[in-house]
C-alpha cells in the first residue's frame, strides 16, 4: 500500500517533466504508437490464413513494404523506365509516382548501406517524426495550447490508418513538406 503514492508521485513528476518538454512527448507518442502499428501488423498477418504469407519473410521490414512499395524500389533502383518489369500488369508504369521519395531511398541506401526498403523505412519514420514536430508547432503558431498540439500528435500517431506513415510510401515525406510549408 505505501508504494502506490509514491508511484503516483512519480508519475506526476514526470507528466510535469515531459509537459516542460513536449519534444520529449512527440517522440514518445510517435514510439508508441509506432511499436503498437507493428505489434498489430504481426498479430493480423498471424491470424489470417497460414498460406497466405507463405513467401513473406515475416521482417519487420518486410510487414511495411506491400503494394506500390515496388514501385518505388524499382524507381530508386533503376530510375523511371517505359518498359514495365515481367511482374507488374502490362500497361502499367512507374511515371505516376513522384521522383522525390525515391530518390531519398537511394541516398540513404547509398550513404549508410542499407538495403533499399530499410532505407525506405528509415525515410518514412524520419519523414513522421518530423512531420509530427511541424504538426505541433502549427497549432503552437495557429494560437492553440501546447496539450491541444499534443493531442493533435496523438491522434495523427494512433488514427488506424497511420500505419502507412512508416511504410514504404510517399505519404509521411507528403504530411511532413505539407506541415513545413
Amino acid at each position: 500500500m505505501l508504494i502506490l503514492p509514491r508511484l503516483d508521485d512519480r508519475w506526476r513528476y514526470l507528466a510535469a517533466r515531459i509537459a516542460r518538454h513536449p519534444i520529449v512527448a512527440i517522440i514518445g507518442l510517435y514510439a508508441v504508437s509506432r511499436i503498437m502499428m507493428l505489434a498489430i501488423g504481426y498479430l493480423t498477418v498471424f491470424a489470417m490464413e497460414p498460406g497466405y504469407f507463405s513467401t513473406w519473410d515475416k521482417s519487420p521490414v518486410s510487414l511495411l513494404c506491400r503494394w506500390d512499395c515496388g514501385w518505388y524500389l524499382g524507381i530508386a533502383e533503376r530510375g523511371y523506365s517505359p518498359l514495365f518489369p515481367d511482374d507488374q500488369q502490362y500497361g502499367a508504369s512507374p511515371f505516376a509516382f513522384f521522383p522525390v521519395y525515391p530518390m531519398l531511398m537511394e541516398a540513404v541506401h547509398r550513404l549508410s548501406g542499407i538495403s533499399r526498403t530499410s532505407a525506405g523505412v528509415v525515410v518514412s519514420n524520419l519523414a513522421f517524426l518530423g512531420a509530427l514536430i511541424y504538426l505541433f508547432r502549427y497549432t503552437l503558431l495557429l494560437g492553440f495550447s501546447a496539450t491541444t498540439g499534443l493531442l493533435a500528435v496523438a491522434i495523427l500517431c494512433f488514427v488506424p490508418q497511420s500505419f502507412i506513415f512508416s511504410a514504404v510510401y510517399t505519404e509521411s515525406l507528403f504530411v511532413l513538406l505539407l506541415a513545413a510549408a
